[in-house]
């Protein structure tokens, strides 16, 4: 709840020269993931887009998780080319804490192919998404940053991961801005 317009606040407000590739789950209702991709992209310095199943994931793009599926980072390799990268796979898999796409899977996911070198956020929304996928980070060494609850516009889901004492910071989203912008060059 409230995601939409914090989202599009933080990434017109990324530097176009960014270095890590930003990976979202927003829950949406179907088909509006690509509406928001697709707007959200003609405000920004970054390129904004709805993730495709198998596409390369490259830095100083913003991969939005389509509505309905759960969105993972895997590592591709191909031996004789000696090519590795990562890539988006989505899935129909069940539902996790009753979302799909779930934040939890996702951020599970970046853990398992990046290990300590993420960020991971959590911004307004109601319920506790993210909550087991920001403890994972933590677990391993990432970076994890709560919106700060006075700023949401529904504060659950950054109370839930400040709440388990998992947090690096609790920022407003300007102050998000800055920590991507200068962790991200």
């Amino acid at each position: 709840t409230g995601g939409p317009p914090i989202l599009e606040k933080i990434l017109k407000g990324l530097s176009p020269d960014l270095k890590c590739p930003i990976l979202i789950v927003q829950h949406m209702p179907q088909k509006f993931t690509s509406i928001f991709a697709e707007l959200t992209n003609k405000k920004t310095k970054i390129e904004v887009l709805q993730a495709k199943d198998g596409e390369e994931i490259k830095a100083g793009t913003c991969y939005i998780a389509k509505s309905g599926y759960h969105m993972k980072v895997e590592a591709f390799e191909e031996r004789e080319l000696k090519l590795s990268k990562k890539v988006i796979h989505l899935s129909k898999e069940d539902r996790v804490s009753g979302y799909r796409p779930s934040i939890d899977v996702l951020m599970k996911s970046v853990v398992d192919n990046y290990q300590s070198a993420c960020i991971g956020i959590i911004l307004t929304g109601m319920g506790h998404d993210g909550l087991e996928g920001s403890k994972q980070i933590h677990a391993n060494g990432g970076y994890l940053i709560a919106q700060s609850p006075q700023s949401a516009v529904i504060e659950s889901m950054p109370r839930s991961i400040i709440d388990a004492g998992i947090t690096n910071e609790v920022l407003s989203p300007g102050e998000i801005i800055n920590v991507i912008n200068s962790n991200c060059k």
